[in-house]
């Protein structure tokens, strides 16, 4: 070749150099997209197969199961929105101008939904074994809008020509995780373990709450199902379909179509989910999640474990030296009767001296927990001097005399400004008075708007800066003075508040009440972080609704260290019987945030049941007692001694479940573990069971004793049985 046409076909290579870099920066193109068809996308790795096709502008998504060899979606993905209007409900369905970018380890879908731009990304990444959906929503105008629906899903076909549930999916289950049941459930105690016909037969529920808390109303009828995770049982094969959002709150949707199509992953806005939606700011974007799919085998507790897992690797996870004190709840007490509502006076330090610290360490109790009484109105946050003396004197002598540490409610504004729910002297007026929060109403003469103060439901607005910063003075005076734990009680929905001098966006969301409670958490955890700080659900407050998923917001810098139990501190022992305990064990199956409950353990029987459930299933335990059986109480302080001597698996240890009525608590880094059995019928029985000691975190390879003789080890296998009494319980130790 001579060096004129060398020239030329340098010259040619160039530009086409240029041209694709240019096509590069413009479009986001790389090189793995010119292999494939501008319409197609394809992505593998040794667990899923993930095949997009845009056709007549369609997006059609299917996923295949390489592993069980299971083509779990095949259809077209569903997108639909619907955006408030003056007044009115516009809706739109399917993407606009989709198409399809590949890049390296992600499919990205992009397209237009009613003015809003859609990027959604299907993550296959080569040595991972799961597969990731990720979605983010722009508002491509400059004014702000109110989307009051929106829905994502795969699908796949699961009826036959004749209208009827296939042959092939007719088996197929729908799990929830981590609740199978769950605390608020009034039915049968797998109600969350669902057929495809009941998932075809719509009745689902959303999450709903008001300002006025005693609205029972927490759950309304949808056509969705909703769980943090769903485990799809298909003959032997299952799927894991976990959401997970620390922005904007989600939970993973199920639902069916009439064209025969099951729904599953996506995003969908229903109830409390995606409230920032309905004040999308202008050219602003919002991050809907993500949701991980996994191929998994085994049964319902594998599929826990997998979503633990996740949360574990997500950072939602107690640190390793999480070490909370037992509790001593004075409020149980006979001689406390009345103290928290109306007779503070019974609320002195001598009182509490006298009566409660020589409980709390006969019980072996390593705090005192004081409820409401320990400050001078119901949620002021204001150490009642008076009566208690100087807190830090108060704090300092505890500790230094009795070994006890102090730890206190703390009702937050919701509850504590509700004259209809206050325990005790209001403390509204010691409250500046620019917090109180200001609601629309329409005047009955005029007809008109008009901005007044709230007197129904909460007063003070907990999102209002007034607040925030009054109540952050407070507690970090009370912090100061060495109390050791917070409990952020009532955060129950605040309602909206329309004042501009609050400092809260408006209208005022339910994300902007979470907000609100993290945001006074990290001030106190800003300069006090060893301070233990226990969160209730943060729009349903103190009922027995889990509406916030079990996650939300833990492990993010400087949040809070603890989930409540779902208020089954009044009748534990009913609760027991009537079931709704077993949320704390599904909890524990698939959730590694901690719980803490304070429990009656005068409502126990002689074989230590309550006592015993509580401590396996709450990472944080608080007891106190309104019983003066003497028998009884000798029994549960010799098992307090007990339970203080292996704290550490209670409160640290690995939990693992060979069925609801067989815990393990295992310490892998010693190789040991303990074992709680119970029978929670109302007859005798044999409780049973076995697992690999593999599957309970403890190595086969070694020998091991146990002090019972319910407990065999045979071959690298637990087997466990036990004759019980009705309604028992037992533990034993597994040492090396």
């Amino acid at each position: 070749m001579n060096t004129s046409k060398l020239f030329k076909v340098m010259k040619s290579l160039l530009y086409h150099i240029k041209v694709y870099f240019v096509l590069v920066m413009l479009f986001g193109i790389n090189h793995q997209l010119f292999a494939q068809k501008e319409n197609t996308a394809n992505l593998v790795n040794k667990t899923f197969q993930v095949n997009v096709l845009i056709d007549n502008g369609n997006v059609n998504v299917k996923i295949t199961d390489l592993k069980q060899n299971v083509v779990w979606a095949d259809g077209t993905y569903q997108y639909e929105l619907g955006e408030m209007i003056s007044g009115q409900l516009k809706e739109y369905s399917g993407l606009e101008l989709p198409k399809l970018e590949r890049q390296f380890d992600r499919i990205r879908i992009r397209g237009l939904i009613g003015g809003f731009e859609i990027e959604h990304d299907l993550i296959v990444a080569s040595g991972s074994p799961f597969l990731a959906e990720v979605m983010k929503i722009v508002n491509t105008h400059s004014v702000l809008r109110n989307v009051q629906q929106f829905t994502s899903s795969f699908c796949k076909k699961v009826v036959s020509s004749d209208g009827e549930i296939s042959d092939n999916n007719i088996k197929d289950r729908f799990q929830a995780v981590p609740f199978l049941h769950r605390s608020d459930d009034t039915v049968s105690y797998n109600q969350h373990d669902y057929t495809l016909q009941q998932i075809r037969d719509g009745k689902g529920f959303c999450f709903y709450t008001t300002e006025l808390f005693w609205d029972s109303r927490r759950r309304h009828p949808s056509h969705n199902f909703i769980s943090e995770g769903w485990g799809w049982r298909h003959k032997d094969a299952t799927l894991g379909i976990f959401s997970f959002n620390q922005d904007n709150m989600i939970f993973s949707t199920l639902s069916y179509s009439k064209d025969g199509y099951l729904h599953f992953g996506g995003f969908t806005k229903e109830g409390l989910n995606l409230s920032a939606m309905e004040r999308f700011e202008p050219t602003s974007s919002l991050y809907l999640g993500m949701n991980r799919i996994y191929s998994i085998t085994g049964d319902y507790n594998q599929i826990s474990y997998q979503y633990r897992n996740m949360l574990d690797e997500l950072g939602c996870r107690f640190p390793n030296d999480y070490n909370p004190p037992v509790h001593w709840e004075q409020l149980y007490s006979k001689n406390m009767e009345e103290a928290w509502v109306g007779n503070r006076e019974l609320f002195n330090r001598e009182n509490l001296i006298t009566n409660e610290v020589r409980k709390a360490r006969e019980y072996s109790c390593q705090a005192l927990y004081l409820d409401p009484g320990w400050d001078t109105e119901f949620g002021s946050f204001i150490w009642a001097n008076k009566r208690l003396g100087d807190c830090k004197d108060y704090v300092e002598m505890m500790k230094k005399n009795y070994g006890l540490l102090t730890s206190l409610h703390t009702p937050l504004s919701p509850w504590a400004s509700n004259e209809k729910l206050l325990m005790g002297p209001s403390s509204v007026n010691t409250w500046p008075d620019s917090s109180k929060r200001l609601i629309k109403v329409i005047d009955s003469l005029s007809k008109s708007e008009k901005n007044i103060k709230a007197k129904i439901g909460p007063q003070i607005c907990l999102g209002s800066k007034q607040y925030l910063d009054e109540a952050e003075k407070r507690m970090l005076k009370l912090c100061e003075a060495g109390v050791t734990f917070l409990m952020f009680d009532g955060p129950h929905w605040n309602g909206n508040c329309v004042d501009p001098n609050h400092g809260h966006p408006i209208p005022f969301l339910y994300e902007d009440q979470v907000d609100a409670c993290i945001d006074l958490i990290r001030r106190i955890h800003r300069k006090y972080q060893n301070v233990l700080i226990e969160m209730h659900d943060m729009l349903t407050g103190g009922g027995f609704s889990r509406a916030v998923p079990v996650y939300y917001k833990y492990g993010l810098p400087g949040s809070y260290d603890e989930n409540w139990g779902f208020e089954l501190m009044w009748s534990p022992f009913k609760h027991l019987q009537d079931k709704s305990a077993l949320a704390l064990y599904y909890y524990n199956l698939g959730c590694n945030v901690p719980l803490y409950l304070h429990v009656d353990i005068g409502q126990d029987n002689t074989n230590s049941l309550l006592l015993w459930w509580y401590a396996s299933t709450c990472r944080h335990l608080g007891i106190g007692v309104n019983n003066t059986d003497p028998d009884l109480a000798e029994n549960h302080k010799r098992e307090m001694k007990l339970y203080i001597e292996l704290q550490d698996f209670f409160k640290r240890g690995d939990f693992y479940g060979i069925n609801e009525e067989i815990h393990v608590h295992t310490l892998p880094e010693i190789n040991e573990c303990v074992v709680n059995i119970f029978n929670i019928e109302g007859n005798p029985k044999v409780t049973g069971g076995s697992i690999d000691l593999s599957e309970i975190g403890l190595d086969p390879q070694k020998k091991y004793t146990s002090n019972k003789d319910w407990i065999k080890i045979n071959n690298g296998k637990l087997i466990i049985s036990k004759q019980m009494k009705a309604m028992d319980a037992d533990l034993a130790t597994i040492i090396n």
